[in-house]
């Protein structure tokens, strides 16, 4: 067991792709402790393992995990909630490297970091009472985890947890560079080119999916960090032709996704068609491939698997330019176009990429999260501690 790598997760969909990817990188040598809400609950996303062991938070799991722990040389960090953000601070181990994978919500929940800044103005004036209440959460908040809890917030205790990790990883270094800039890491900190999701995990038996349509595809949730009343006002203007607007509303605020169907009947008719049920895999890759136009107006990194898949298959992306993945795209050459101006002001926006686009997009996308190039990154960066 020496020299093992500790990973604390939960029952969620990425850690079986995670689990793929490790053993890709480090064969035999990872043990997962999984934290589940009790002993009653059903796995939804992980499959039961030898290698999984099962802590629950009703029972200390911090302080079991301290106890098994002592063999360990890294601890990945899937995820930063509080119980991994009490871990961290433990003073019990202060010679441990830990790697925190990133997911978001950790910090873009923050409000002391962003507060409104993810929405746009359009959106926070047509969700005003959304907003005021939002405000209002995040005003008292901390003062009942203070008088109950007998502690500080959830945000400020992962803040404090957050710069004490040794490595963060995610996919592209803009993500960390901001992060580091919002003083949410140390200035030790490590990246780690990271995925969750590399080509051939996503494409699984269906790598040569081509978008083969002009359907408009528009964000990926009913989370209203979509700003999907800001691309509505965009289109209304523009001439979409014979375009239907394909909008995914199945997971996410109900309130945020019953005011976008009755904003997108208002102003689209029968173009517009809302997605508000899960489907088969199979059917759901049938409508994505009729879609040529992928806009996806988030002011944060989000939805990254789907846009990497969109722009595999072929279709031709709008980003904002306020997101670090537009940056990160255009950095390493691919094609892709931002909302606030080729969007807005170019005649021929929505026409779809030339076959050359295409591919000049996936061979830059086989380059830079390959399976074969995240493999790299983690060996590079932690063959030395195993």
């Amino acid at each position: 067991m020496d020299n093992r790598i500790i990973h604390i997760a939960s029952d969620e969909k990425f850690i079986e792709a995670a689990y793929w990817l490790f053993e890709k990188s480090f064969p035999q040598r990872n043990s997962y402790f999984i934290i589940l809400p009790n002993r009653d609950h059903q796995l939804k996303y992980i499959k039961d393992r030898e290698d999984f062991f099962f802590l629950y938070e009703n029972e200390k799991p911090v302080e079991k995990i301290i106890t098994l722990i002592d063999y360990s040389n890294l601890i990945v960090l899937h995820n930063l909630d509080i119980i991994k953000a009490k871990l961290v601070l433990n003073q019990s181990y202060k010679e441990k490297k830990f790697l925190w994978l990133f997911w978001g919500s950790e910090v873009y929940d923050n409000p002391i970091l962003f507060g409104g800044k993810l929405i746009g103005s359009l959106t926070k004036k047509s969700f005003l009472i959304n907003t005021i209440t939002t405000q209002l959460k995040n005003i008292f908040r901390p003062i009942y985890y203070r008088i109950i809890n007998n502690s500080s917030d959830r945000f400020s205790l992962i803040l404090k947890a957050s710069k004490k990790v040794d490595y963060f990883g995610v996919p592209f270094k803009e993500e960390f560079e901001l992060m580091s800039n919002l003083n949410v890491l140390s200035k030790n900190c490590q990246f780690v080119k990271f995925a969750y999701y590399p080509l051939e995990f996503i494409f699984e038996g269906s790598a040569e999916l081509k978008v083969k349509g002009n359907n408009i595809l528009i964000g990926n949730s009913s989370s209203i960090t979509n700003n999907h009343i800001e691309v509505f006002n965009i289109l209304r203007k523009a001439n979409i032709g014979t375009s239907n607007l394909i909008v995914p509303l199945s997971y996410g605020d109900k309130t945020y996704r019953d005011k976008i169907i009755r904003s997108g009947n208002k102003f689209f008719k029968d173009a517009f068609n809302p997605l508000t049920s899960f489907m088969r895999l199979q059917d759901y890759n049938k409508i994505l491939q009729s879609c040529g136009i992928v806009i996806m107006n988030h002011y944060r990194q989000q939805a990254f698997g789907t846009i990497i898949g969109m722009v595999w298959m072929g279709a031709k992306v709008f980003l904002s330019n306020k997101n670090t993945i537009y940056h990160y795209f255009i950095r390493i050459g691919l094609v892709v176009y931002n909302i606030e101006q080729d969007l807005l002001n170019q005649k021929d926006s929505l026409t779809c990429l030339s076959e050359n686009e295409i591919n000049q997009n996936r061979r830059i996308l086989k380059s830079e999260i390959s399976s074969e190039e995240l493999i790299y990154s983690l060996q590079e960066a932690f063959n030395k501690h195993l």
